[in-house]
């Protein structure tokens, strides 16, 4: 920890995450620039007196030779540009546009308000979740999912043995958890599948008791079907979960459906909204009452936000009608949707093209054209699609026809 000029990078010895990577630190850091260090408060006073042990459970802190702090994300991307092996990752990290998907990869939230624990997260985040938890007291929490996606449900069963919470889900999630979830092997991997719900647990209606007074249930049906949204209309707050997710949002899950997406957008703008609390950590206000939070707290009207979002979504609607009455193959229109004279197309490139390949095409830009086209009334998820191009090989007769382009695809 003497070491001068070293990078520090702090971890949590008791995170299977943490110790696989710094096993991968070890061995990619052939020139022994950074020092492992574990989390303990005497080690972290040796090491820069900004360093608190909660904040450094949270996420990961490096702490650069020139005494810099860098935290998060921006802490992996630091490491990975220190090696030739990972130096593209670390760089491609730091780009604007990319910066928002590894962020949003880096950071699962759960979101404790009102004595109400919502979307309480992927089992990898448990102990950090269990320090938080330890703050409140067992028997005034309860616990809900606002939809079934792994990273807000994981912990349900886990938090109500841990705290004896109640337990809320909404009607159709408590299908989806009651039966075996069959994740991709790319999402169980980056994320974790989450254990099958067990009883007991209630299911939600229109409002659900808190601390000091209740929060309003309403159906938000777009980023998936049993998706919900949660409103305390004294507060004037929001809980939106995944039914915002970023005006710009372009690489979905395949049970999107964008057409409720913007019915359910429209229904929220009817709402009097003053604070907008994303499932994914950001928070939309204008209040002064709610503190500067760097990198939490967005200092915009979330009612012009959502406002912006469904103009967003009309007009890619509009884009995939015109393209497909013209018969253009669904590449052609997915390309009319990002034209590079507007802004979020450039910057969003690199960041969704690098979702569909992590995700091996799970999440793409593909998949936002097809949620305006499911079949109606369908509850059912569209088949990924996989194509292949074969051309036959020019012949040396004239008599032989041009060649032909074949087109193969996958349950199309």
């Amino acid at each position: 920890m003497d070491r001068s000029g070293a990078y520090h990078a702090i971890y949590d010895e008791q995170c299977e995450i943490c110790q696989s990577g710094v096993s991968w630190l070890r061995a990619l850091d052939l020139r022994h620039r950074v020092v492992p260090v574990p989390i303990d408060p005497e080690n972290l006073s040796l090491i820069h007196k900004n360093l608190e042990v909660d904040a450094c459970l949270k996420e990961l802190h490096v702490v650069k030779p020139d005494g810099q702090i860098v935290v998060g994300w921006e802490a992996v991307a630091t490491l990975a540009r220190l090696f030739p092996a990972t130096w593209v990752i670390g760089a491609v990290g730091t780009i604007p546009g990319c910066r928002f998907l590894f962020r949003t990869l880096y950071r699962f939230w759960t979101i404790i308000y009102d004595g109400v624990a919502v979307d309480p997260g992927s089992p990898r985040m448990r102990r950090s979740l269990l320090r938080h938890l330890r703050r409140i007291p067992s028997d005034t929490i309860r616990a809900i999912a606002t939809h079934h996606h792994e990273e807000h449900s994981g912990n349900l069963n886990w938090l109500a043995d841990l705290t004896q919470a109640k337990l809320y889900v909404p009607p159709l999630t408590s299908q989806l958890l009651s039966a075996n979830l069959h994740l991709p092997w790319a999402r169980r991997f980056i994320i974790g599948e989450p254990p099958r719900l067990r009883a007991p647990f209630e299911v939600m209606l229109d409002r659900i008791p808190t601390t000091n007074g209740h929060l309003e249930v309403l159906a938000s049906p777009g980023h998936c079907n049993d998706h919900v949204v949660l409103y305390d209309p004294q507060e004037k707050l929001l809980i939106v979960a995944d039914a915002f997710m970023g005006i710009y949002f372009s690489a979905p899950n395949p049970d999107v459906d964008s057409r409720r997406w913007i019915d359910t957008l429209e229904r929220m703008l009817q709402l009097d909204i003053e604070i907008l609390i994303e499932g994914h950590g950001l928070i939309h206000t204008e209040r002064q009452d709610i503190p500067d939070i760097p990198g939490v707290v967005v200092r915009r009207n979330p009612k012009t936000e959502l406002g912006e979002k469904l103009l967003y979504l009309k007009w890619i609607r509009s884009q995939i009608q015109a393209g497909f009455s013209e018969g253009l193959p669904i590449y052609a229109v997915e390309a009319t949707c990002f034209p590079w004279g507007r802004s979020h197309a450039w910057e969003g490139f690199i960041n969704d093209n690098l979702m569909r390949i992590f995700s091996l095409g799970h999440w793409s830009r593909t998949e936002l054209i097809r949620s305006f086209v499911r079949p109606e009334g369908s509850d059912a998820v569209l088949p990924l699609v996989y194509q292949a191009r074969i051309f036959a090989a020019p012949s040396k007769k004239k008599e032989d026809s041009p060649p032909e382009a074949i087109t193969a695809s996958d349950r199309r």
